[in-house]
């Protein structure tokens, strides 16, 4: 049977609300339906202030997440910032290392406002996320990760897509990010000594035109391979 919907409205954080054959329905967080003492749910069902109804979201925690998690733990401070009204589950708090903030019940915008306040604090942040709840925090970040099970779907605006099978490889991508951060300054470096040299024996009149033209473009050509043949060499396997 359909039903008609009246009066519909969209609460942004709280709920969803209408009038079904002259009845108020409700469907969000425990406080928008009435409930002052909620209970182990994700969402409520309320019909006319009268709970019918609850939703509970039941979703495994991802494979590699403890490795990840433990693998960071001494190189990074590390929060978890949730939009889930519920506490931490028994089982994600089996996984969180020792010093691991957590948050829950965040709003889209106070996820972003608490980005804002780390950076603040001269603080870098990495926020990576899996929902389009997360899309502010994500572009706020300094480094914005989003975990997607298809990478070919849509996700929110990002610097970096990771398909949810490749979790684990988190911690090596972020050694290769710092690792490529070395490679440009060595070759930085390898220019300058390479312009160096050429330049002390040009001025001295010791070097023939023609080589000096052939020498110039060699130059970016020996860049490009270095940089080419360590980013392949370094990469995550």
């Amino acid at each position: 049977k359909d039903f008609k919907i009246q009066q519909f409205s969209d609460q942004p954080n709280q709920g969803i609300s209408g009038i079904i054959e002259g009845r108020l329905y409700k469907i969000g967080q425990a406080q928008w339906v009435g409930l002052n003492q909620p209970h182990e749910a994700n969402a409520y069902i309320s019909c006319e202030g009268v709970i019918i109804g609850a939703i509970v979201l039941l979703r495994p925690i991802r494979k590699g997440m403890k490795q990840v998690l433990h693998q960071l733990q001494h190189r990074y401070k590390q929060t978890i910032i949730s939009g889930d009204p519920l506490n931490l589950s028994a089982e994600m708090r089996s996984i969180i290392p020792d010093g691991c903030h957590a948050f829950h019940g965040l709003s889209p915008e106070q996820k972003r406002n608490h980005i804002v306040q780390m950076q603040e604090k001269n603080q870098i942040v990495v926020m990576i996320g899996d929902g389009l709840n997360d899309a502010g925090a994500l572009s706020s970040a300094n480094v914005g990760i989003a975990i997607s099970e298809d990478a070919f779907g849509f996700s929110p605006s990002c610097d970096m897509i990771l398909e949810g099978k490749s979790l684990n490889q988190l911690p090596a991508i972020i050694d290769y990010a710092q690792m490529q951060q070395k490679i440009v300054r060595w070759s930085f470096f390898i220019g300058l000594m390479y312009n160096l040299i050429g330049l002390s024996i040009a001025v001295q009149g010791q070097m023939n035109p023609l080589i000096a033209a052939i020498l110039m473009p060699s130059s970016s050509i020996t860049i490009m391979s270095f940089t080419s043949l360590m980013a392949y060499w370094k990469r995550p396997r």
